[in-house]
């Protein structure tokens, strides 16, 4: 290695001269293209055999022939094409614009100062082998397209507020025809002269009205007034002003005119100015500037159709955009170009181009320098692929090709430079402040002085971010100025390097994060360096301890910002105690025994239980509760070293309440506290926080999603690391104390192996047969007819005796299971499975309840549930939930079967009365005795029921027999207690006497009582009620008349229903006395009425009234009489009697007055009443007769006088 060699020695040309930035769509002069093309650089262009084409398989040489081929096969076919348009894409920098505008312009036929075409010189520009390739592509389009010509410009910089690019490409086309360059008003109407021909006529006025041709004035700034003073004199009558055209068009233009209309106008101008000719249309930007507005894609998509339908060929849209467009896009804005560029008509300039570009255009190697560089690449090719970036399988010639840059550093740095075009906020504003790949390099060279170090010198990140940091967001510029000063006396200044890298990786680390090995591998300074990622992640680590850089599992390192900055030491501030850390741990722990499978011992599979403790505040927590007794317990204990003495745990592990655990000591417990520190801190800041959101400023709202996202990296992190803390442990049992790395590799199956070896030793006595829940129903089943073979062997609970099923539990483990109830004199299902699921046992419930089952129907045992009565035998009510359910066995008490207190003398006394009574003959044991109640004493509560139900329908108030009323509740008694053998038959003794005399009752009754019966003293009933209770208060009967009391005297017996025939000739003769007072007081009524009416017609008038007025006046009389019939009970006789002279005498006065309303109306002479008022008046002296008289002729006369008629009332 020549260490005084400069690096600029190894180069053909001067890597310090300056170099355009970016191409510029407008500047199209001669000179200007002649240098752009003299620099141009077309890859590509290898056979598929050569090295050069796996490099670059799909170079700017494959995508110029691919297109050129593709629209001379589209101008092909018949008709010509339908969709003319060509989309180009590439990422920021790849040179699309390039390729464009030099194919654009060649196609313009453009001249170079030199005096050769564009197209000669872009031609030429093709070095490859299959140079010949792009000449024939090119051949072959121009035979198709005999006159080309092209408008190449940048939407971006041309087109006007709000305008549409179609808009904008009329008025491009419209210059280049010659058509008025400074208003588009004008050059629309002379489109239109041309249209209606008369643009000859024009342009002879404009040169008599104007002293000059008209394309000598057309482009000047007033061409609108002169082509208005022209229009004035070729149209006098329109325009009678000079100025009148131009006033009346002003502010007129309509930037987005419908594309059709746009299309049209392209075709006429070529049709009128430029016949025959093929038109080229390249815009740059186009995707840019679409993307935020819908209405600008849906008119360049239309745009984009009627170039197609209208011109066929003759004119060509060549849109440039960034994005590629992908047959599988969905949601792209991007996708509904697919239908209107063709997969032909796409180029996409991938990255493999620009090595190629920077290769040849800046860091070609002298042949001297070529010698040199792969010298030192062999020397030193280990350390590269070790410790410099993307060198893992670099070769020599990549490694000279690019030299001093590394092969993997192009792509890295063409990400940079796309994320900072889209992140950052001041690059958004500035293009400039982003460099391309060479205008990069050459800064580098120049300004960084990177062209005079020494050969073997490398480019890195922090001299890129030298030449990029004014592009970064000014929050990262103040940050890494911050850094810059904090680390003023770092003489190796390696931490401000490292702070410079991650400036620029950290706009990356969606893809990738930033780690120390990235970070140590971008600062890679000179091909001898060596390993030097020690020493960067100390740097890196020393400005995370010191708030300048943060720092994600995720992400990787990043600048600290200011808000980040304020935020950490908030989250440095958070206290948080050993309690806290310990009740993160024990939750992490919970979340470790969620994912265990369960371990395996005699084909069953025992569930875990965990208890933790630390010493402090946790003692014997509960994290994992199987709910089963018959579980594999780990005892977790997080304790200090100095609590970790093996000696002390194998002592401890032995101790009764710990004899039936796995006792696991935790080890190292540093970087388990840490984390869970870190996890507690950054839970609180988002609780801090979170609420509030809303009202967090932008900055804040990033840390705190930041923020959320290292909750989740810890989270995640600390479960290993919490289990890893364990693994470095020690689990012991019973004294012996256990390796993890002896019983596996990994927590659980640490857990598991623990298990399987503990687990004999912790249930010696274990049952393994299995039993189901269905299985345990057989065994309460009236019936024993099919019953499992596990309980006839192994189990011992069933025995097969003649035949039939047994129930004799000599089996062990039933005969464990009643020893335990008889030790205990009664046990409550709960204890009886805590004592057999657990250890030595293991027992399954199932098999706990089966032999219950067991013993209950061999009638050793009896059970008293919660709440219910005792159940002695299978066929007891609440048989099945008690072993169908888990908490009604648990909530049970199960006794030893005890003494018989009923005996055969009542048994046999009982079932006498079955016999006698009921007719039912059984068996003289207790169950059928049940079964006999259930069966028979149903029927007989409701054949009660209906009889009370009869007794209560008959009329008055009678007490129901004191043997019924015994009855009932006898029947009651048994009927609810005989789903309960023995409640039933105690039942049944008790209450046997008032069973026998009640039926005896029970049944005569229900013989007697009939319908008809029922019926008979109800009509008796109803005839004491209402004629007799008539004739007796209207005086016709007596009170004490013999008939009344034969039949009050009846109805008031006991059983009025019986001999009830007997009274029918007595309450007839009732009936009859009544119908016939009633018709007579019915006739007297009619009688009076009579006279009434009489009375009514003998009055002065009512001869004269017409037919349907006297029948108004009488109908008051005709409504007096009681409307009803003579056997009617309503209303009563007393009613028919004493109020009807009252209503008639109402009626007539009513009938009266109606008679003087009508008169009045025919006759003049008013008819006034006057009432006498001598009602109760008394006179007993001649002298009280003539005072009487003589008030009443005072009175009368009166109303004579008055010429009024006088009535009486």
């Amino acid at each position: 290695m020549t260490e005084t060699q400069p690096i600029k020695s190894l180069f053909q040309s001067d890597v310090t001269r300056d170099i355009p930035p970016v191409v510029y769509f407008h500047e199209q002069s001669p000179d200007k293209l002649a240098g752009e093309v003299g620099e141009y650089i077309i890859t590509g262009g290898f056979p598929e055999a050569h090295p050069g084409h796996k490099r670059v398989p799909d170079g700017i040489h494959e995508q110029y022939v691919r297109l050129l081929n593709g629209i001379t096969s589209e101008l092909g076919r018949k008709g010509g094409p339908d969709l003319p348009n060509a989309w180009i894409s590439g990422f920021y920098g790849s040179g699309k614009s390039s390729f464009a505008k030099l194919l654009g312009l060649a196609l313009d036929g453009v001249a170079l100062p030199t005096g050769g075409s564009m197209a000669d010189a872009w031609l030429k520009r093709d070095t490859s082998p299959l140079a010949e390739e792009l000449r024939t592509a090119w051949k072959n389009l121009r035979q198709k397209v005999s006159d080309p010509f092209s408008v190449v410009f940048d939407v971006g910089g041309f087109a006007r507020d709000n305008e549409q690019i179609h808009s904008a490409v009329v008025r491009q086309v419209q210059k280049k025809l010659g058509y008025c360059s400074k208003d588009p008003i004008v050059a629309d109407h002379e489109l239109k002269l041309e249209r209606d021909g008369e643009w000859d006529r024009f342009q002879t006025a404009a040169q008599q009205t104007l002293s000059r041709p008209w394309d000598e004035v057309k482009d000047n700034s007033l061409a609108g007034e002169d082509f208005s003073l022209v229009l004035s004199t070729m149209f006098p009558d329109h325009y009678p002003d000079p100025m009148a055209w131009y006033t009346s068009r002003a502010g007129t233009y309509q930037a987005s005119a419908a594309p059709r209309d746009a299309v049209h106008a392209i075709r006429d101008m070529m049709s009128l100015r430029r016949a025959g000719s093929t038109l080229f249309i390249v815009i740059d930007e186009v995707s840019q500037y679409v993307v935020a507005s819908k209405d600008r894609v849906d008119r360049l998509r239309a745009f984009a159709s009627e170039l197609g339908s209208e011109l066929k060929g003759d004119a060509w849209l060549l849109a440039l955009g960034q994005q590629k467009i992908d047959q599988e896009m969905d949601d792209s804005w991007l996708s509904w170009a697919k239908d209107r560029f063709p997969p032909k008509l796409r180029v996409h300039l991938a990255p493999t181009n620009i090595r190629d570009v920077v290769h040849k255009r800046l860091l070609q190697k002298t042949k001297a320098g070529e010698t040199l560089l792969r010298g030192l690449f062999d020397q030193h090719r280990p350390d590269l692929k070790l410790f410099a970036y993307g060198c893992e399988n670099v070769s020599a010639d990549e490694f000279v090709e690019v030299y001093p840059m590394l092969p993997g550093q192009i792509d890295l740095l063409l990400q940079i430079t796309t994320a900072l075009r889209t992140r950052s906020a001041r690059a958004q504003g500035d293009d400039q402040a982003i460099r391309g790949l060479l205008q990069l390099l050459g800064e580098l060279f120049r300004s960084q002085k990177l062209a005079d170090d020494p050969v073997g010198h490398l480019v890195t990140l922090d001299r890129i971010y030298e030449v990029q940091h004014t592009a970064l967001d000014s929050d990262v510029q103040q940050s890494m100025a911050r850094i810059i000063h904090e680390c003023a006396g770092d003489t190796s200044n390696l931490r401000v390097r490292a702070a410079k890298a991650v400036a620029l990786l950290e706009l990356i680390q969606d893809t990738q994060a930033t780690d120390a090995k990235l970070v140590s591998q971008c600062l890679f300074d000179r091909i001898d360096r060596g390993n030097q990622t020690a020493a960067v992640t100390e740097a890196l680590e020393s400005l995370r301890r010191d708030n300048l850089l943060a720092f994600s599992e995720k992400e990787g390192y990043r600048i600290q910002s200011t808000a980040g900055e304020e935020w950490e030491r908030d989250r440095r501030d958070v206290g948080v105690g050993r309690e806290s850390i310990s009740s993160t741990i024990q939750d992490v722990l919970k979340l470790l025994m969620g994912d265990l499978d369960r371990p395996k011992f005699q084909g069953r599979h025992f569930p875990w239980s965990a208890k933790y403790s630390d010493g402090r505040r946790a003692d014997d927590d509960t994290i994992a509760d199987p709910r089963d007794a018959a579980s594999v317990q780990i005892d977790f204990r997080f304790v200090p070293t100095s609590e970790q003495a093996e000696s002390n745990w194998i002592k401890h592990s032995d101790e009764s309440a710990l004899r039936d655990r796995i006792v696991w000591v935790c080890g190292d417990t540093d970087e388990m506290e840490q984390i869970a520190r870190q996890l507690l801190q950054s839970s609180r800041m988002i609780e801090k926080y979170e609420p509030r959101k809303e009202s967090l400023n932008s900055a804040r709202k990033v840390l705190l999603t930041q923020e959320i996202n290292r909750k989740e990296e810890l989270q995640s992190q600390i479960r290993q690391v919490v289990a890893g803390a364990w693994l470095k442990g020690r689990p012991y049992f019973r004294s012996k104390p256990y390796s993890p790395s002896d019983l596996g590799a990994s927590f659980s199956t640490v857990l598991q192996a623990a298990a399987t070896r503990v687990l004999p030793d912790l249930f010696p006595s274990f049952e393994p047969t299995p039993i189901q829940p269905s299985e345990v129903l057989q065994l309460i089943e009236p019936e024993l007819s099919a019953p499992s073979p596990k309980f006839i062997d192994p189990l011992g609970i069933l025995e097969l005796d003649g035949g039939r099923y047994v129930p004799s539990c000599h089996g062990v483990v039933p005969q464990r299971i009643l020893e335990s109830i008889r030790t205990e004199g009664g046990i409550s299902g709960t204890g009886l499975l805590k004592a057999f699921e657990g250890p030595p046992y293991g027992y399954t419930t199932e098999l706990v309840r089966a032999c219950v089952a067991g013993l209950l129907r061999g009638g050793q045992i009896r059970i008293q549930p919660e709440g219910g009565p005792e159940i002695t035998a299978t066929r007891d009510a609440g048989v099945r939930d008690l072993f169908d359910k888990d908490r009604p066995f648990r909530r049970a008490t199960i006794f030893p079967a005890g003494d018989d207190d009923i005996g055969k003398k009542n048994i046999n006394r009982i079932c006498r009365f079955f016999a006698e009574t009921l007719h039912h003959e059984m068996d003289r044991e207790p169950v059928a005795i049940a079964d006999a109640v259930a069966q028979h004493f149903v029927p007989q509560a409701e054949k009660l029921r209906k009889v009370f139900a009869r007794l209560d329908s008959l009329p008055g108030e009678r007490k129901s027999p004191q043997e019924l009323d015994r009855l009932t509740d006898a029947l009651e008694g048994c009927v609810k207690s005989c789903r309960q053998t023995k409640p039933t038959v105690l039942m049944v003794k008790k209450h046997l006497d008032a069973l026998s005399d009640g039926l005896k009752m029970l049944n005569l009754f229900d013989a007697e009582l009939t319908d008809d019966a029922i019926r008979a003293v109800k009509d008796a009933a109803n005839i004491q009620l209402h004629q007799i209770t008539q004739l007796c208060d209207t005086g016709v009967l007596a009170k004490d008349d013999p008939t009344v009391e034969l039949i009050r005297s009846h109805l008031a017996s006991d059983r009025p229903w019986q001999d009830i025939g007997g009274l029918d000739a007595d309450l007839d003769k009732v009936r009859e006395t009544y119908i016939a007072e009633r018709q007579r007081l019915l006739s007297w009524q009619e009688t009076l009425a009579d006279e009434a009416r009489s009375r009514l017609r003998s009055r002065d008038g009512f001869s004269t009234l017409t037919a349907e007025q006297s029948h108004r006046v009488l109908r008051p009389i005709s409504q007096a009489p009681t409307d009803t019939t003579p056997d009617a009970i309503a209303p009563a006789l007393s009613a028919l009697k004493d109020t009807f002279e009252i209503q008639l005498q109402r009626a007539e006065d009513e009938a009266g007055d109606l008679l003087d309303e009508i008169r009045s109306e025919v006759e003049p002479v008013p008819i006034r009443k006057v009432p006498l008022n001598i009602h109760n008046r008394e006179v007993q002296t001649e002298a009280d007769v003539d005072a009487l008289v003589g008030e009443i002729r005072e009175r009368l006369m009166e109303y004579v006088k008055a010429g009024e008629r006088v009535r009486l009332v």
